[in-house]
């Protein structure tokens, strides 16, 4: 069975999901959960 297209909307929000290898934490320590936000928060 093929994948659907996704469909992008300019100007609309897209939900993003990040997750580790079999759902293990992404991240150990805050410092980088909050360096990994903050490079987020600069390129949207």
């Amino acid at each position: 069975m093929m994948k659907q297209t996704r469909v992008i909307v300019p100007g609309l929000p897209h939900h993003i999901v990040q997750r580790g290898h079999k759902r293990q934490p992404v991240f150990v320590k805050r410092r980088d959960f909050e360096h990994y936000l903050n490079c987020k928060l600069e390129i949207a």
